[in-house]
Parts: structure tokens; C-alpha cells; sequence
């Protein structure tokens, strides 16, 4: 493109290419002065003409021609605004000792880059590429050397940075093509279940597809003032280079340091506000005669709690407690019930507990000598000479433990009231009380003939175990009617069992991450699954499990003490405290608001979207604080009810209610599909002409099952708003969800043997090894990467492993798998009460 601005009035004028995917300044021509300019194009570029002061006229010509390669010099983005599979790019420049020419790259889809010298060039010269894509510093090498190929994922900003030993011009080739692992199909099922046969599934299924826009390109994980940078000057053209990104001197500070501002486009979030300034601020730093640049990054004064053994609890940070904090550290005026073991007068427990009551109807199980009462005082479940557990007091500190009074441990919320029911005692609990213990907490009438004075306005059950009672599920529904938002531990198996109360409607089943954000072996995983949460794994050291308040009676004197445990009874607690910061900025808030708040802020792990190990993610109290107070304080919120949907046999359409948490009238302005498996069975529609909060009533979601095998899929429907963007996870279930028919299954006493990706938890390939045969398997082609394995026996054939009286292990080790190598000795052990192993070997094969 030739293009030639002339002013009508005097004063120079400025020329920008500016880039509306990546949000940046990807070419300026300053001061124009109407001399014609080129530039080389492919896709949609904003045309930028800016005056330095002053106002006034301009008119603009532009002549197009045909290019089949785009040219970029230092300091440029990518001159097409992206770079896509099928372009070519020539990058020219001068190097020199000490000298470095960047270039930048935006790379929306999934794609290889190769880098090579078109010339000899000076001596030395090199080539370095690195994902610049967020605001850290010590950005990821993905290739270096000249020439270089890196394979890049989707919705990565590119640095390329090129250095020579000597000086001299060069002119450097990069082709975009695809990437190499996009042609390579691998041996895949789903969600640790072995279906009788294996599916074919495409990398690109997983996250390298539809990559939301909040996280294309920059990506500023810390806060920083929009609009404006910090630049160090190197030469004293530097004020020219910086007009020709559009941008202002508003102040010296010294020390050749600047501080300038830009404008950013209208209409845009304030995510993308953020986005776009990280983005100008790379540009600045790749500028000639710029030195260094830096965005202003905010501080904040933090609320570090002072007591002594804060340093030790992990799993805070973890879930960003420390910024939620600031916003709020909770009310009191907000009670959670802990629906577990009981209380004790922990003195770290001072002040937070409100009334509570006993629901054992047992004496046996309840050890205090009688049934139930007004006394929910936790005397210990000691059985067998081992010391007790004081579950629930576990479980209260990590809620609301005293919090900056300089003593013990902190808990999720600094100011909380908790309500203890006592309902598990030796040997479990039983669930008639905790019916009576559900419809208690939530105000309702209940076996133990009391109410209390206030109803909570959370539960939390870490507890579980197999079976569906219906009674329980009409009492949770029943509560979640009245206002109650409910929390259960998704079950400590380390299988695909569904385990309740957390399987039940109206519950939020929390699974359980380690320290590294990873499941933790012992969580449950599968389609019930909402939350992830810090549950701890003490498998290394002691110190990776949730510290907080216990009891010790190990010498038959009670003590108060603290302890590290494991488990997703100690995740859950992590998830009900935070729900219990939500509604302390946001009291007004219903369950599915405050469900709705946790599911589309919480950090996303795993396969893309919602799993069913991580659910829809580990939880961020800093976002859901965030989002709640701007609720409140009347921004719209797109809500869903219910937050996910599966279809089980016999039903093909089902639909989400669209509602509007917060104020105004949300415009819905679409609704898309993507599936992660089996192919394009997923459709959705927008029904109905909605009301005053929202303009659609409904997204009605479809599933056509065609030819789809025995198994379960999974999808998700976005819902794009003037209110932003809400995902539905969807499930499909076809057959028994497992698909051992059809000839496939094995015996009973024969072992699955699967080879599960460290990093998705997604199965990858399978083995049956038959209990008639000589052990051996042949577990086919793998993709380089890192593998754990899984074996057990299906006795059911419903495709699950680990099922009641089901042989079941996993490999204590995670092994790297790349080409030529082999991995011996690689043990798994399976057992029910006798011990019995698997022991494989793998080696890989040539192609």
C-alpha cells in the first residue's frame, strides 16, 4: 500500500499503522509531510493519523498492489498485524556487537516458525525466539540459533531477537507454516476410562482452539496503569521515535528516564486497556534510540497476616488469598456452616463460633453419651488406640481461623461467624442426621424439632461416600432454595467414582490440587466435579499438606495443636471461605450468582474449559472478590442456570436459563459451540425475546449422537454479551459412558493399562492385558511428552476403572518420554485388601 496524507492546515501529521488483534502499533510514519509512504498488508489494520498539537484537516490517499511478501524492519510488529500459516515475512536490520534488532510477532493460530539468512550476513549472527506474551520478566526460549524452528502455540507474541559479531546489514526469511504435531493424530480416550477401542483426536482439539480474546497475545498478569509507560532514552532521537508510536512526554524523571501516555481505542474492556498498553510497551522497547520500557505497574499496600506460622500455608497464595485480602477479609454477619465432626475451643478458634447443635442420633457413634442435643462439642473419634481426627476443627480453621492476632495459622476469612453441627462421630455419620443438619443450617424445619436463630449463608461438607439418597437430594435442594450456597468434598478415591453429598444437584464438588497446582493422586475426577481448591499431597514432605487447627488426644489429654492434612475435605473449606469474601461485598447475591462468580473467574487447568478433574479450575478469591464488588455495585453479570449440562441417554435438548446478576439490560449477542471429542454433535440457540435484565429468555443446547461410539464427550457453549462472555460446559454421554461392549471390554479379572498425559491428565493410549495371557501389552505409538500410568480391572465393563471392588493403582512416578528413549522399570501397583501388580516396561518404537 502507497499512501500519501497532506494537511490542510500547518503542522506535521502522523502516520500509524495500528494492529485492533494484538492492540498494538505495528508500523508509524511520522511527519508524513504528503511524501508517499509504503507499507506491506494482509487482514485488517487501523489507520492511525495523529497531530502532534494544534487541529486540522488532512486528506488521505491509498494506492494497493499486489506483495507476496511482507517486509519488517527492528522495532515493527509484524506489518500484517498477525502471522498465520502461508505467510512470509522478510525481516531487514543492521547488527552490531552489543547491539540487538527485535522484531515482533503475533501469532494468533497454532503454527511453526523457520527463521533463516537469506545472505552470509555479518559474522555470528544469531537468532533468538521467546514467548513475550506476558508481563513477566525472563520470557520462554523457544528456538535460537540461525536457522531456527519453533513450534509456537495459538495467541503467542513472538520476540525475535537477532544479534551479530560484528556489524553489518541483514536480511533474515521467516516462513509460517503448520506445525508439525498438527498432522499427527494420537491414540486418545477420555477422562481415564477405557472405551473398547480408541479414538482418534487432533492436538488442536485441546487448547490451541478457540482461544478467548481477554488472552491473545499480551497477557499483563500484574496490574499496571492503562495508558502509559516508563521509557529510559538512549539517543536524543528518542522524542521522535516516540511520536511515531503516538505517544506524549508527560514528565522527566531523571536519569534519562521519560514517562509517557497514549491514547488507547475507545470502547475497549478494562482487560484489553491492559492488553493494549502491554502491547505498546513492547513495541517501545524494540524502538531505535529507546533503551528500555516498562509499563507502571501498580502497588498495593498487602494485608500480610502477622501470625507465625502464615509463612507455611502454601495453598493461600495459591488461590491469590493474599490479594483478595485487600479487597476484603470478610464479615461476620456472613455464617458458614461446617457440617463435620463438631467444634472445640481452639483458642485460634476464639470468637468465631456461633451456636451450633449435635445431630448423632447414635450414642455409639456420637462418644459423648447420648443422642442429640444443643451441644455440638467435638469429643474426639478415636478408635483402635490411633488419635482422633478433630475434622472439624480442621476444616473451621482453615474457614476462619483468628486471623493478625499473632498466634497459630490464618484462615480464608479474617472475619466470619461459623455454625458447627456435629454430625460425623466414631465410625462416619449417617445420613437422617445429616438431612436434620442441612435443613438446619438453611432454616428450614428439621428432625431436631430447633431453628436457628439465623440461617447460614454457607455450607460446608467435607464429607462423602457412595450411594444416592434422595432424601439428602431434596434436602439440599430444599436449601439451596432458601438462599444457601453449598460446598462438598468431591471424595478421596483417586477414581472416576461419583461420591455424595457432592454429586448431588445444587452442590459444588470441589476436587483437590497439590502445591504445583497439579490433581493431587487422591482426588476423585469426573463429571460432577465444579472446583479445584488446595487439598495438599504430604506424599514428599509434610509440609506440602493444609496446615491448620486441630486437636491432639494422642496421650489422652486433649490439647489444641496444628496439623497438616490432605484431602479434598481440606480443599473444600478453601472454596466455602471464599464464597463466604464473595458475599461479604455482595450479601445480596443468590447461590447461582455466587457459583456463576467462582466458575468464570476460577484459573483454568487442564484440558481447555471445564474437566472433570479441575471442574471449571482452581479458584481465585482475588478474582471472585473483584467481580462480586463490581456486581454489586450495579455492573451487569451474565449468569446461566444451571452452570453446566449433561445429557445422559434419552435426552437431546436441554436448555440454560440467561439471567442478569447485576444491573442495566445485557444484550446477548450469540452463541457458539466447541467440542474437545467426538466431533461436531453440539449446536446452540438463543430463545426467546428475554426481559427488562436480559434481551434472551434462553440458549437452548442440542446434541445429535449420529454414529458416536459408547463413551463420554465433552463441549462447551459460549454465550457472548455486551456483558462480556459466559461459557456452559457440556457433557454428553453415550451408552454407558464407558463402551467396554461392543467386544471391547475384557474379563473381569483382566487389567486396562493406560498411559495418562502428566500435564492434561487425558488418558492417551491403552492396553488390555488378558488374565489368561502372558502379561505382555503393546501400548502403541506415544507423542514425546510426560506420562504417568494407570491400570485396573473393570468387572462392571461400564469403561471405568477403580470402581467398589475393582482392582486399581497408579504410578507413583511421572516419566518424560521423548524419541529413542526407554523406560524401564516402571512399576504400578494395583490392589483391593491382597497385594497384586503390573509392572511395564516401555521402549519407543521407530516410526
Amino acid at each position: 500500500v502507497t499512501a500519501t496524507l497532506r494537511a490542510a492546515s500547518p503542522g506535521p501529521l502522523d502516520l500509524a499503522l495500528y494492529d485492533p488483534t494484538g492492540l498494538q502499533v505495528v508500523r508509524a510514519f511520522p511527519a508524513a509531510d504528503a511524501a508517499p509512504v509504503a507499507f506491506a498488508a494482509r487482514g485488517t489494520l487501523l489507520l492511525l493519523v495523529t497531530r502532534t498539537a494544534g487541529a486540522g484537516g488532512y486528506t488521505l490517499d491509498l494506492r494497493a498492489t499486489a506483495t507476496a511478501t511482507v517486509a519488517a524492519t527492528p522495532g515493527d510488529a509484524s506489518p500484517t498485524g498477525d502471522a498465520r500459516p502461508g505467510d512470509r515475512f522478510s525481516l531487514t536490520g543492521t547488527a552490531a556487537p552489543g547491539r540487538v534488532a527485535t522484531f515482533l510477532v503475533p501469532v494468533p493460530a497454532a503454527a511453526r516458525l523457520v527463521v533463516g539468512a537469506a545472505d552470509g550476513g555479518p559474522p555470528g549472527l544469531a537468532c533468538t525466539a521467546t514467548d513475550a506474551s506476558e508481563s513477566t520478566e525472563g520470557d520462554d526460549v523457544l528456538a535460537s540459533g540461525l536457522p531456527l524452528a519453533a513450534d509456537v502455540d495459538a495467541a503467542t507474541l513472538v520476540r525475535l531477537d537477532v544479534r551479530a559479531d560484528a556489524e553489518g546489514a541483514f536480511r533474515l526469511d521467516l516462513a509460517v507454516g503448520p506445525r508439525d504435531d498438527e498432522a499427527r493424530t494420537v491414540v486418545a480416550a477420555s477422562r481415564l476410562s477405557h472405551r473398547g477401542r480408541v479414538a482418534a483426536l487432533h492436538r488442536e482439539d485441546g487448547r490451541l482452539r478457540g482461544v478467548p480474546s481477554a488472552h491473545r497475545f499480551g497477557r499483563p498478569v500484574h496490574a499496571l496503569s492503562s495508558g502509559k509507560a516508563l521509557v529510559k532514552c538512549a539517543t536524543t532521537a528518542t522524542a521522535a521515535t516516540l511520536r511515531a508510536h503516538a505517544c506524549r512526554t508527560a514528565a522527566d524523571h531523571g536519569d534519562a528516564w521519560v514517562e509517557v501516555t497514549f491514547d488507547l481505542p475507545t470502547g475497549l474492556s478494562e482487560e484489553d486497556r491492559a492488553r493494549a498498553t502491554w502491547s505498546r510497551v513492547l513495541a517501545l522497547r524494540a524502538a531505535d534510540g529507546v533503551a528500555a520500557a516498562t509499563a507502571s505497574f501498580r502497588r498495593f499496600a498487602r494485608k500480610t497476616p502477622n501470625d507465625p506460622r502464615y509463612d507455611e500455608q502454601w495453598h493461600y497464595p495459591l488461590i491469590r488469598l493474599p490479594e483478595a485480602w485487600d479487597v476484603t477479609t470478610g464479615s461476620s454477619s456472613v455464617i458458614v456452616a461446617v457440617i463435620d465432626t463438631g467444634s472445640t475451643a481452639h483458642p485460634d478458634l476464639s470468637g468465631r463460633f456461633i451456636a451450633g447443635y449435635d445431630f448423632i442420633s447414635d450414642p455409639d457413634i456420637a462418644a459423648d453419651g447420648n443422642g442429640r442435643d444443643t451441644d455440638a462439642t467435638d469429643p474426639g473419634d478415636s478408635e483402635g488406640g490411633e488419635p482422633s481426627s478433630f475434622h472439624g476443627t480442621h476444616v473451621a480453621g482453615t474457614i476462619g481461623a483468628a486471623t493478625n492476632n499473632g498466634t497459630g495459622v490464618a484462615g480464608v476469612c479474617w472475619n466470619v461467624s461459623i455454625m458447627p453441627l456435629r454430625v460425623l462421630g466414631k465410625g462416619g455419620g449417617d445420613d437422617a442426621d445429616i438431612v436434620a443438619a442441612i435443613r438446619y443450617a438453611a432454616g428450614l424445619s428439621n428432625a431436631s424439632g430447633r431453628l436457628p436463630a439465623q440461617r447460614a449463608h454457607v455450607i460446608n461438607m467435607s464429607l462423602g461416600g457412595g450411594g444416592f439418597d434422595q432424601a439428602m437430594q431434596d434436602a439440599i435442594t430444599a436449601a439451596r432454595n432458601a438462599g444457601v450456597v453449598i460446598f462438598a468434598a468431591a471424595g478421596n478415591s483417586g477414581t472416576t467414582e461419583i461420591e455424595y453429598p457432592a454429586g448431588f444437584d445444587g452442590v459444588v464438588s470441589v476436587a483437590a490440587v497439590g502445591p504445583d497446582s497439579r490433581r493431587a493422586s487422591y482426588s476423585n475426577r469426573n463429571r460432577t466435579v465444579d472446583l479445584a481448591a488446595p487439598g495438599g499431597d504430604s506424599t514428599t514432605t509434610q509440609a506440602d499438606g493444609v496446615l491448620s487447627t486441630v486437636y491432639d488426644d494422642a496421650d489422652g489429654s486433649p490439647s489444641a495443636t496444628y496439623a497438616f492434612y490432605d484431602g479434598t475435605s481440606m480443599a473444600t473449606p478453601h472454596a466455602a471461605g471464599v464464597a463466604a469474601l464473595v458475599l461479604s461485598v455482595a450479601p445480596s447475591l443468590t447461590p447461582s450468582q455466587v457459583e456463576s462468580i467462582l466458575f468464570t473467574t476460577a484459573k483454568d487447568l487442564g484440558t481447555a474449559g471445564r474437566d472433570d478433574s479441575y471442574g471449571n479450575g482452581l479458584i481465585d478469591a482475588k478474582a471472585a472478590v473483584d467481580k462480586a464488588k463490581a456486581t454489586a455495585s450495579g455492573a451487569a453479570l451474565l449468569t446461566l442456570s444451571p452452570s453446566s449440562l449433561v445429557f445422559e441417554d434419552g435426552t437431546d435438548t436441554l436448555d440454560a436459563t440467561l439471567g442478569n446478576a447485576g444491573s442495566g439490560k445485557i444484550t446477548v449477542t450469540g452463541a457458539t459451540v466447541t467440542t474437545t471429542s467426538g466431533g461436531a454433535w453440539l449446536a446452540a440457540t438463543l430463545v426467546g425475546s428475554g426481559n427488562a435484565a436480559v434481551s434472551a429468555t434462553s440458549v437452548r443446547v442440542t446434541v445429535t449422537r449420529g454414529s458416536l461410539a459408547d463413551g463420554t464427550y465433552d463441549g462447551s457453549v459460549r454465550v457472548d454479551s455486551s456483558a462480556g462472555a459466559t461459557t456452559l460446559p457440556v457433557t454428553l454421554v453415550v451408552g454407558n459412558g464407558g463402551g467396554g461392549g461392543g467386544g471391547g471390554g475384557g474379563g473381569p479379572d483382566d487389567v486396562w493399562v493406560l498411559v495418562v498425559d502428566a500435564d492434561t491428565d487425558e488418558t492417551v493410549a491403552e492396553a488390555l492385558v488378558a488374565a489368561d495371557g502372558d502379561g505382555s501389552f503393546d501400548i502403541g505409538d506415544l507423542p514425546d511428552g510426560s506420562y504417568y500410568l494407570v491400570a485396573g480391572s473393570d468387572s462392571e465393563d461400564d469403561g471405568y476403572l477403580g470402581d467398589p471392588g475393582d482392582w486399581y493403582g497408579e504410578s507413583d512416578e511421572v516419566f518424560d518420554l521423548r524419541f529413542g528413549d526407554r523406560v524401564d522399570g516402571v512399576e504400578l501397583f494395583v490392589s483391593i485388601d491382597a497385594g497384586g501388580f503390573v509392572r511395564a516396561r516401555f521402549a519407543r518404537r521407530a516410526p
